[in-house]
């Protein structure tokens, strides 16, 4: 019996002992997660930007100001981006800083706005009789830490970062990444595309020749589970090619919106594969986090919206099968196309064919499947990576995920559609008007996995295992804006100086109004047309006084000439330098 209690002890012992081997050789020694912090991507803001006054975050200001290479106080006649706090905004008196925006503004420069009011923002604009397409974020306790906004009908707002994150000047330039991006697309011209020519007999291209109204919000992604916790940014771009068929097709008139959305999202930081951590004592887990699981997105436009005209695209599709990513749209008849985003329309207003032609390329996802549940006008995707790229837990192991958006992130998560809607006077009903808000509400959600094995006790070889499911989401709103429903004609101008001087400073005013003291309705003062070039704008249908400098090759020396054009709806305004007298 003796001998018997003896082996009945070693082999108690003997298998406490090759547990313990055990824990020690799957958990391995305690380590720091691996997750990565979002860097600077080294871009700066391709441009001369225009600062006034600080800023209570003194990190935010000197991260914008790290940004820039070109930059000063002052408006100068190259600016493309003027940065102030919403403070120097006023509300009552103007300041010197008003007439400074509203000038920037005026000329189609961005303005962005640090720890922004969108009540004081809307109140600045209306007065000046300026549209500004943003609405109050949904959520009330999601801060915006800056706004940025054009004549041209584009805009762009950033969360404040969540109150955990690390406040530096070199965090600060990092998440300012999607906002350096979205300002360096409007500096390159995206936002005044290249012009249509009326009397050229081709169809317009509606990404190629319409301006579109784009808005991007960036949303930050904050994940904490077990002690763990990591930020990244998710970014979503909209934009609207709005056409009205109002007034050329009589009565029954409509309004079409052609939209696309892409969300960019960075995974990298958030994904620390497998790892091992001290929980508390000295217990310790084995871990994989955070594994993007899903992204749904949603946009609902409550403005009377009857239908889709196509799409919403893609169609569903497994990950590893391709789908045909083209979409084709077009429309025959009399259109206005393009938002209204200034008093003065400079729509394109044409009887010439409207065509989208989009990528007609297989698209293939070997991460992803797409869940497309639109239905009613409203827009509905899910993005999923399929449970079997997740990876899984065996035993006391962890199987990384296979899944590449996980590891680092996508950022061509496409849709395009086209939304029907009847148009609407400035008291909503039936009709044709410039503005009316229409409310346009987008949301996002990710969703991210993570998985643990947790020691019970030091070195006693047993775990509990567990999955934790995390949830990120974010809501904005915007106004659609309208067509920019005022019939237009087209000014086709060309300098045909003969002694090599070019044109600038082109204003125009309407026909009886002092252009010697007034401001003029359509101001191209920042183009400078050399010998042979030619100007295309879009002007409503009237009559008009033009004035523009002749710049003599060389020297400081300017003339001004000026005369009188006709511009008829739908039509080409053909004239020259020619057909103008010296003032």
């Amino acid at each position: 019996m003796k001998i018997k209690g003896f082996l009945l002890v070693a082999a108690a012992v003997l298998a406490a002992a090759c547990s313990v081997d055990n824990y020690s050789r799957e958990l391995g020694p305690a380590k720091e997660p691996s997750f990565k912090s979002l860097e600077d991507d080294g871009l700066e803001i391709s441009g001369y930007v225009t600062y006034r006054g600080g800023h209570a975050n003194i990190d935010l200001w000197d991260a914008l100001e790290s940004r820039t290479t070109r930059r000063g106080t002052d408006l100068v006649l190259d600016s493309k981006l003027v940065i102030i706090p919403c403070s120097l905004l006023s509300t009552g008196a103007e300041t010197e800083v008003d007439k400074l925006v509203e000038e920037a503004f005026r000329r189609g420069v961005i303005i962005a706005i640090t720890a922004p009011d969108y009540n004081t923002i809307r109140t600045w604009c209306s007065r000046r009789n300026f549209v500004f397409p943003a609405e109050e974020v949904v959520s009330a306790d999601n801060d915006l830490m800056l706004c940025a906004f054009s004549s041209l009908g584009w805009l762009y707002d950033i969360d404040n970062p969540p109150a955990e994150a690390d406040f530096s000047v070199d965090s600060f330039k990092a998440w300012l990444n999607p906002f350096v991006s979205w300002v360096n697309a409007h500096i390159a011209g995206e936002a005044a595309p290249e012009p249509y020519e009326i009397g050229s007999a081709a169809a317009v291209d509606i990404e190629r020749n319409v301006p579109c109204q784009r808005y991007d919000h960036t949303f930050f992604v904050s994940l904490e589970n077990e002690g763990l916790s990591a930020l990244s940014q998710l970014t979503l771009r909209f934009r609207s090619y709005p056409l009205s068929t109002w007034p050329l097709a009589g009565e029954d008139s409509r309004d079409y919106f052609l939209c696309k959305t892409s969300v960019s999202i960075d995974n990298s930081p958030l994904y620390g594969g497998v790892s091992t951590t001290e929980v508390l004592n000295g217990v310790n887990s084995k871990h994989s986090s955070f594994i993007f699981k899903s992204l749904k997105l949603n946009c609902e436009y409550f403005g009377g919206v009857d239908s889709f005209v196509k799409g919403p695209a893609p169609a569903d599709a497994q990950a590893g099968s391709s789908f045909d990513s083209g979409f084709d749209w077009s429309l025959n008849g009399g259109y206005t196309v393009g938002p209204a985003s200034l008093q003065k329309s400079s729509s394109l207003t044409t009887y010439d064919p409207i065509e989208f032609k989009g990528a007609g390329s297989m698209k293939v996802w070997e991460d992803l499947d797409v869940r497309n549940s639109s239905d009613n006008g409203v827009v509905n995707f899910a993005y999923e990576v399929p449970s079997a790229l997740l990876g899984y837990m065996h035993r006391y192991e962890i199987v990384e995920s296979q899944a590449e958006i996980c590891r680092n992130g996508r950022d061509d998560l496409d849709a395009v559609w086209v939304w029907e809607a009847p148009s609407f006077n400035r008291d909503g009903s039936e009709g044709a008007s410039p503005e009316l808000s229409r409310v346009m509400n987008l949301s996002v959600e990710t969703r991210y996995l993570s998985m643990w094995f947790n020691s019970v006790s030091v070195g006693n070889g047993n775990w509990n295992s567990h999955t934790g499911n995390l949830t990120s989401s974010g809501k904005c709103s915007i106004i659609l804006l309208n067509p920019g429903r005022v019939v237009t004609g087209q000014l086709q101008f060309t300098n045909d100086f003969s002694d090599g001087a070019s044109v600038s400073h082109i204003r125009i005013w309407e026909d009886g109004k002092d252009s010697g003291s007034l401001a003029p309705d359509y101001d191209f003062s920042n183009r400078v047309l050399a010998p042979g070039d030619r100007l295309f704008e879009n002007l409503e249908a009237g009559t008009y006084t033009m004035h523009f400098n002749w710049n003599k090759p060389d020297s400081n020396e300017m003339l001004a000439y000026g005369g009188s054009i006709t511009v008829t709806a739908a039509g080409a305004c053909v004239v020259s330098t020619a057909d103008f007298t010296l003032l």
